[in-house]
């Protein structure tokens, strides 16, 4: 069967106005990038990125949204699964399929003559339950995180309310740049690696990242330790600013900052990525087409004088929440890793669906117990 047969293909478009208080979320090539009070496809399509560096990825509208231009949303036929085909789009490993050098490209016409044999409408069910279960236990805990990093930031705007007409030193008073160079060849193939595209946007919490061997590094990179905040210095106004959950090397887009004492960390990320003082860094970003923060304009943003051993002790409760949250982090990765185990087994009909399912619950059960 070719997808065109059982899936409707349409291009995204630009989006209306945006706004943080908008019905509707507005999807683009790899994700939520905002909101708007519009829709233009329903909840259940799955949608593809179109063109760039994140063509080929797929992701689930679990309500109705917009799409960007820089995407493609899929609609099975009636007589198909949705979340199936959303599964089976992601096993199809469509980033494979585009065209182009300089700007890769996806287009309609490749996708609808894709070759692949379903399976029954009851099977897909089947499959698209057990795999379902995982995606959805790994969004409840993404739910947590961002309603835990909410509270995070009114800990840390409670404690800077607090020292607001204290003496004002700079931001590195609390922190540092770590610039500890990699070279390619010390880069071990089971390092952890954090790129741009790892990080989401608008949130410290990371839950995804890979190994240098997948990750096909062919660079330098920049060494990261747990505890570390990483800063996404290109087009900083994307706010990529998160906590690193492990210790790894990265992109050289990015920032390693460390905190001067550990438990300052919670401070620090909830400072490093505000809004005032994301929109000054980006104001000041040098570069016209790819701007680039620089760690000086960071480094020198006022924040109140704190005694450390005063600091300290009012950061206990965020750094406990933040401590559970990573948690979180570290849950989503192993359920993430089970579910693209268990994709491709279930979609070339290797693995009988009982058994997914019982591999899925174990897994759930070991996570509650933790």
């Amino acid at each position: 069967m070719k997808l065109g047969e059982a899936l409707s293909f349409h291009n995204g478009k630009t989006s209306p106005d945006r706004s943080e208080g908008g019905m509707y979320q507005v999807h683009g090539s790899n994700g939520v990038i905002g909101y708007c009070n519009q829709s233009n496809a329903p909840a259940g399509a799955a949608v593809i990125g179109r063109v760039g560096s994140y063509c080929g990825n797929v992701h689930f509208l679990q309500s109705d949204s917009w799409v960007t231009d820089n995407a493609i949303f899929a609609l099975p036929k009636p007589d198909q699964d949705p979340r199936y085909w959303y599964f089976a789009l992601c096993y199809l490993k469509l980033g494979e399929l585009r065209h182009g050098s300089g700007q890769p490209l996806l287009n309609q016409e490749i996708l609808s003559g894709v070759d692949f044999d379903p399976q029954p409408l009851s099977e897909q069910r089947r499959i698209a339950g057990v795999l379902g279960v995982l995606d959805d236990k790994i969004e409840s805990n993404c739910a947590q995180q961002r309603i835990g990093e909410q509270l995070l930031r009114a800990v840390i705007e409670g404690i800077l309310g607090q020292f607001s007409e204290a003496d004002f030193i700079s931001f590195d008073a609390y922190c540092t740049q770590s610039k500890e160079s990699v070279r390619l060849e010390n880069i071990g193939n089971g390092d952890k690696y954090i790129a741009l595209e790892h990080m989401p946007r608008g949130s410290v919490f990371l839950n995804s990242w890979e190994t240098a061997k997948l990750a096909g590094i062919a660079s330098n990179k920049t060494r990261f330790r747990h505890g570390d905040l990483l800063f996404g210095k290109l087009r900083p106004y994307f706010k990529k600013v998160g906590v690193a959950p492990v210790s790894g090397v990265c992109s050289t887009d990015i920032l390693v900052i460390r905190p001067r004492l550990p438990e300052f960390l919670p401070f620090i990320a909830v400072i490093a990525s505000s809004d005032v003082l994301i929109d000054s860094i980006s104001a000041s970003a040098t570069g016209t087409r790819m701007p680039r923060a620089s760690w000086k304009e960071i480094a020198t943003w006022p924040v109140p004088q704190i005694p450390d051993e005063t600091l300290t002790v009012l950061l206990h409760p965020a750094n406990q929440l933040m401590a559970f949250l990573e948690t979180l982090s570290l849950q989503n990765l192993k359920l993430a890793q089970l579910r693209d185990a268990l994709l491709p087994e279930l979609m070339s009909g290797r693995m009988r669906v009982d058994e997914a399912g019982c591999l899925v619950s174990e897994a759930l059960d070991e996570e509650v117990a933790d």
